[in-house]
């Protein structure tokens, strides 16, 4: 979906895609449009700052828009809308452009980005960044109405951010501009050195040149089971989920075997061979501490 999106603006010898080596393959094979040399595996998995970085450094000719590949966008045209006012202010302030969605709720698992000085209609300047904050802060954040959810959707051109990342993330550029050959074993020795970070902390956080788009995305990072929920609507009581007496509940299994929920509502039920997980939409977002936990105890599969 989201190449597709992209071939809305982009020829496809202009897309190129940054994922783990063990999934180029496969990449490659749902998207055979691509040139090779467009299909960039990652030796080892580093977070997006080195896969932004390595991006910046093999295809450096053009400003570049970067867009997660695991999001859901129900209309592309405020993206391009918002792409168009971005590269008015990379081209006039050769900034780094990140998106903002107006906060819908105080969503605990997002990051979040504070307006600063507009700049012109639709950009200002970024004044501060919080990531996953607490449920009080959130709501303080989000009745203010100054603060953006951060997309993760970014405009830039690749000397201006390889010259930030110098300064601010030496231990990525260095690495990377000293690799002499950004594939095979020098890429792979390169990688080893890096530190696993985001972009975000690493670089927008920091820098002063970072501007922000407001966008009015329909946008979802699908970064918890109450946003899978959301999306695709309460399961019905219908096949083989029985639903007595209950409301409000998502059912996901891959198993065969009936699933049963009696009396209960806000409730995510996700059945795989991995494991069995209960929680309610509200806590969606500590799912994360659970593999941790598995993790730690040495029951992750």
């Amino acid at each position: 979906m989201t190449y597709e999106r992209l071939t809305e603006r982009f020829d496809d010898h202009d897309i190129v895609v940054v994922t783990s080596s063990e999934h180029r393959k496969l990449t490659v094979q749902h998207l055979p449009e691509l040139p090779l040399k467009n299909i960039i595996g990652e030796p080892e998995r580093k977070n997006t700052c080195p896969a932004c970085a390595i991006a910046c450094l093999l295809f450096d000719d053009d400003i570049h828009l970067v867009v997660p590949a695991d999001q859901y966008v129900t209309s592309s045209a405020p993206l391009w809308s918002g792409f168009d006012l971005a590269l008015r202010a990379v081209r006039e302030n050769d900034c780094l452009v990140t998106f903002g969605i107006p906060a819908r709720r105080p969503e605990t698992g997002y990051g979040y980005i504070e307006q600063g000085k507009e700049v012109f209609k639709g950009v200002h300047r970024a004044a501060s960044f919080k990531e996953k904050p607490d449920k009080d802060t959130a709501m303080k954040m989000v009745s203010g109405g100054n603060h953006l959810w951060n997309s993760g959707i970014f405009v830039w051109r690749p000397r201006t951010f390889l010259s930030e990342l110098s300064v601010h993330v030496p231990e990525v550029h260095g690495p990377l501009t000293s690799a002499g050959r950004l594939s095979g074993k020098p890429l792979s020795a390169a990688y080893s050195k890096l530190p696993s970070i985001s972009v975000d902390h690493s670089l927008m956080e920091r820098s002063e040149r970072v501007f922000v788009v407001r966008s009015d995305l329909d946008w979802s990072d699908l970064g918890s089971w109450q946003t899978v929920k959301e999306l695709m609507g309460p399961t019905t009581n219908t096949g083989k989920n029985v639903l007595l007496g209950s409301e409000d509940v998502l059912i996901r299994s891959s198993r065969k075997r009936p699933v049963a929920v009696v009396g209960l509502s806000d409730v995510i039920i996700v059945d795989s061979p991995e494991g069995l997980l209960v929680c309610s939409s509200r806590s969606a977002q500590e799912v994360r501490k659970v593999r941790k936990e598995l993790r730690e105890r040495g029951l992750e599969r």
